[in-house]
């Protein structure tokens, strides 16, 4: 009878996949809160892992045939395969300096149409570019093909995550149960699988990153650390955690095979002109982009209230600054003294990284998800959902936020993070 329950469950998926775009904010996030609902009664039943990790894979499946209805990067991960494929750099030339010059097919004229970063330089790493490349080559210029061929290599990553957290959860005695917060989680399935963010890619390898560092296999560990970043560059930020971590001439054995590793896979594409094109698209993020903020919205009211004007261009280096510096402090500060404290303070630096953005898209939220299920606190769980709040900004073609529904976002989070402190949770005994 408990079965009957992947029903709906698989309903409400299927409809966000293929009906539900982003500017139907009411029905979206209606369909978000009965798949959180039906999540947690799914929890209630005690499945078995097994049982557990088909649900995962047959919610994916369902998926797999869909356009994205919430983002439209994908134009730009097929864009950049198809540059790949012409033999051009990914990161050579902007999409609308390449389309001036040259008149080009049916296929890319759809793609440039569709893309949101025009005049940006891609910001994607190797990896990404490879299954960006492979995802043209077997697609024969076909969108919806090109999207399904990302989608198998993030249907494989999301495998590794399950296995890689299921790992992690056992070895510290927690129930592997709690791996459903993650593997059966609304947002990660549409954020991460339906909508081809390469969060996927990124936490897989920092999973398995953690199983391999907790076994003392630290060649394997800065392998996956490496996969990691060609996912995503965020996990950069646990390097100095690393070094407060490791043993000197482990942390430089380390070092040294992921350094190789990073060096080797950029080669075919490093030169001078590379740099100063993905330094240029980084700092555009950090000086010109805002989305669900949390600390920078609160100083940029204050700025239009005192000066009159958005402080981003200020603010937004000087809040990475002091996030370089958090970060630094929190890894640095003492010994890591076993797995648990490297979870835990991993942890509280990826809430640090979050807190001083100026963009926090939904996706971004995975990580900050999967370390806190493995650190036991349910505030995570509940801003992967209180984050959807943010499609209300699409409800409008001028693509406004609704700060009431973010502040909503916020404070909902805040205050079970405050009620967990209290009941002195596990995560926040020692930092």
């Amino acid at each position: 009878m408990k079965k009957l329950l992947i029903l709906p469950f698989l309903g409400v998926l299927y409809c966000l996949a293929y009906f539900v775009p982003r500017e139907k904010f009411y029905l979206l996030i209606s369909l978000f809160a009965i798949g959180f609902v039906v999540m947690e009664i799914i929890k209630q039943q005690r499945f078995g892992l097994q049982e557990i990790f088909w649900i995962g894979i047959v919610c994916r499946v369902i998926c797999l045939f869909s356009l994205p209805m919430l983002s439209d990067d994908y134009f730009r991960f097929l864009w950049d395969g198809a540059m790949s494929m012409k033999g051009i750099s990914p990161f050579a030339f902007q999409p609308e300096v390449y389309i001036e010059k040259v008149s080009d097919s049916v296929y890319m004229n759809t793609l440039y149409d569709g893309m949101n970063s025009k005049s940006y330089f891609t910001v994607y790493p190797p990896l990404n570019q490879l299954i960006f490349y492979i995802a043209n080559l077997f697609s024969g210029s076909s969108i919806l093909g090109g999207v399904i061929v990302i989608r198998l290599f993030l249907l494989l990553s999301e495998i590794i995550v399950f296995k890689g957290l299921v790992k992690i959860l056992e070895s510290l005695n927690m129930d592997s149960s709690l791996s459903i917060y993650y593997f059966l989680n609304p947002l990660i399935i549409m954020e991460l699988f339906v909508n081809l963010h390469m969060e996927s890619i990124m936490i897989a390898g920092f999973t398995w990153m953690l199983v391999f560092l907790s076994k003392r296999q630290y060649v394997l560990a800065a392998i996956h650390l490496f996969l990691s970043v060609n996912g995503k560059l965020h996990t950069l930020i646990f390097i100095p955690l690393l070094l407060a971590f490791l043993p000197i001439k482990d942390f430089l054995k380390f070092i040294l095979v992921f350094g190789f590793l990073l060096v080797l896979s950029f080669l075919p594409l490093i030169d001078v002109e590379l740099i100063h094109n993905i330094k240029t698209s980084l700092n555009l993020y950090f000086q010109s982009f805002e989305f669900n903020a949390s600390l920078f919205y609160v100083v940029r009211e204050i700025g239009h209230a005192i000066l009159g004007y958005d402080l981003i261009k200020t603010v937004g280096p000087i809040f990475s600054l002091i996030s370089i510096v958090a970060i630094l402090f929190i890894s640095l500060r003492r010994r890591v003294s076993g797995i648990q404290d490297l979870l835990n303070r991993s942890f509280i630096i990826f809430l640090i990284f979050l807190l001083f953005s100026s963009t926090v898209h939904p996706w971004y939220i995975s990580m900050a998800l999967l370390l806190g299920v493995i650190n036991q606190t349910k505030s995570m769980i509940l801003w992967s959902f209180l984050v959807m709040l943010t499609y209300s900004t699409y409800l409008s073609d001028t693509y406004i936020e609704n700060m009431y529904l973010i502040s909503i976002e916020y404070l909902g989070v805040i205050a079970m993070f405050i009620y967990e402190i209290n009941r002195g949770r596990k995560p926040f005994t020692r930092v």
